[in-house]
């Protein structure tokens, strides 16, 4: 049983890590690749997942899940030496889906606040 797909940034390599208790991460699919994020949330939900798993740090300040079935784990980088260290903090966020809002993780695997359904403004950054 797939219950989370890979957003289109995200190293396929981390598919079989990021398993949680016999169900399946999948990658991105090809099909996928000229969607915008909206058109992305609907197809996954569609699909019947119950997680996207993506690297974009802008998608929560782009994207309101407040009507979606669907959570989001935005991890804090795409680096597959990174991710590798953080497979379990990775896992328990997985085993335990927020559906309609999403879970932003820090470097050190920890979720950045408490999960949201739409981050109000942009970041300071991106001003």
């Amino acid at each position: 049983m797939s219950f989370a797909v890979l957003d289109e940034a995200v190293p396929a390599e981390v598919v079989g890590i990021f398993s949680v208790s016999g169900s399946e991460v999948e990658s991105f699919p090809p099909a996928w690749r000229s969607l915008s994020d909206g058109e992305v949330l609907d197809r996954a939900e569609m699909a019947g997942f119950r997680w996207l798993i993506t690297c974009d740090k802008k998608m929560p300040y782009q994207q309101n899940l407040r009507a979606r079935k669907i959570a989001v784990l935005v991890l804090p980088s795409q680096r597959l030496p990174v991710l590798e260290t953080l497979v379990v903090p990775i896992r328990q966020m997985l085993s335990a889906p927020v559906p309609g809002h999403f879970v932003v993780l820090n470097d050190e695997g920890r979720s950045h606040s408490d999960p949201l359904p739409h981050f109000p403004g942009k970041k300071r950054s991106e001003r």
